[in-house]
């Protein structure tokens, strides 16, 4: 079989549960927009895989959504200076620039959608329709960004949704475009799912385009890959602006608590990501330090913090290099991603930050937020099971996360003290 070598350039997360790499671009190759072509890793490992960024582009895009296959834990662990090889590309989904479409990507099927986009750009060329990107949470949407821009250049308009299409929102497409080519792209049993619902509204065959992943979720039955992304990378990747948890003012429980419990003093943000909230506790008179694991996020923290009230540190809440106590511990979005068998661990860490006579206000998702993925769900017993030795619980309160996010996403907040208050 003929391949081709070719160096890895840079590895990066276009989404919390994607990961992506460039290559080098062989200059005997040659492809047409959304083609496949299967990679080969160390030890023989393959798949084929979309090329996910323009043919005119000097190097060669490749996604894949994270599980624990062995193909796919290789994949995440290529570094810059690696060397894959990969076969000649191939493949029929093929972008018609005749015609209008209806672009519809099912999670990491926005890969080939992804090279059409870029292939137009190159190209100075626009295409009349539509693109829905389906995805199983708005927590993590690949190349979210990338593919506003590229949209709106090509003159798509865009459709985020979540969850697998549906029959009225097919039907509202097509009423709105004229025989439009349907490109379907993603996991093969969201594929099978859209095509038979086209197919029963009269679409013909030949109208219908297909590229379906041998990928063994879909987005009603999502496959999760086992523990947590690499937080530096996700910032890294991403601009705080654009996560999920970004919200420039004080959260607003977390103001009405300072009013509601006179809390003043020093104050410690656990997990400041953005560092927003950090900021906003600083102007309201606190002492403050924010702490993350991140790197990329606390330098980003330092930069936002444009009159530099606040303390920003790298730090691991489970492994703390602090050892001064606070008035105020602010937990906004880190408990709730600790796996579960270090939960334990977490407790008796943030009460070691909590000064004697001290408060630890948490923010977490509920129960009642729908669906798995993402963040732990917690309901109020939980709370009290987990934290009610070490802490005595003053308010446990159903709210909302104020974010990006639309809907915004159930929370708990949680006013606690140190047990010693009893």
């Amino acid at each position: 079989m003929n391949t081709y070598p070719a160096r890895v350039l840079e590895v990066w997360m276009p989404s919390l549960m994607t990961r992506a790499i460039r290559v080098d671009k062989p200059p005997e190759l040659s492809f047409d927009a959304s083609q496949a072509a299967r990679l080969f890793l160390e030890g023989d490992l393959s798949h084929p895989l979309t090329i996910a960024s323009g043919p005119a582009r000097p190097h060669l895009d490749f996604a894949v959504q994270l599980s624990d296959s062995e193909f796919k834990r290789a994949f995440s662990a290529l570094a810059p200076g690696d060397t894959v090889k990969l076969t000649p590309p191939r493949g029929h989904f093929l972008l018609d620039r005749a015609r209008s479409a209806v672009m519809i990507a099912a999670g990491i099927g926005i890969t080939p959608v992804r090279s059409m986009l870029e292939a137009l750009e190159d190209e100075r060329a626009t295409l009349t329709g539509t693109l829905v990107h389906a995805t199983f949470s708005p927590l993590d949407v690949p190349f979210r960004d990338e593919i506003d821009k590229h949209a709106r250049r090509a003159g798509l308009r865009l459709v985020r949704k979540q969850g697998p299409v549906d029959e009225a929102l097919l039907q509202a497409l097509a009423a709105e475009i004229a025989a439009p080519i349907w490109y379907v792209a993603g996991p093969v049993e969201d594929v099978k799912h859209t095509r038979a619902l086209l197919v029963a509204m009269g679409i013909r065959e030949e109208d219908i385009r297909l590229e379906a992943f041998r990928y063994t979720g879909s987005l009603a039955a999502p496959t999760l890959p086992p523990g947590l992304p690499n937080w530096n990378e996700v910032y890294q990747t991403a601009a705080g602006e654009h996560m999920p948890w970004y919200y420039p003012e004080l959260d607003p429980d977390v103001a009405r608590a300072i009013d509601a419990y006179a809390l003043r003093g020093r104050a410690l943000d656990v997990g400041t990501g953005p560092g927003t909230q950090a900021i906003a506790l600083a102007e309201r008179g606190f002492e403050t330090t924010g702490t993350d694991i991140s790197p990329a996020a606390v330098e980003a923290a330092r930069k936002r913090d444009a009159k530099g009230r606040v303390r920003f540190l790298v730090d691991d809440v489970l492994a703390s290099g602090l050892e001064e106590q606070f008035d105020v511990v602010f937990d906004r979005g880190c408990f709730h991603v600790i796996p579960a068998a270090r939960r334990g661990d977490y407790v008796r860490a943030i009460a070691a930050r909590v000064a004697p006579g001290g408060t630890l206000l948490l923010k977490c998702f509920a129960d009642d937020q729908p669906g798995d993925r993402g963040p732990s769900r917690f309901s109020p017993d939980d709370i009290v099971g987990l934290f009610g030795d070490t802490f005595a619980i003053r308010e446990i309160s159903r709210t909302i996360y104020h974010g990006t996010l639309e809907p915004p996403p159930r929370a708990l907040f949680c006013v606690l003290s140190p047990e010693a208050q009893r």
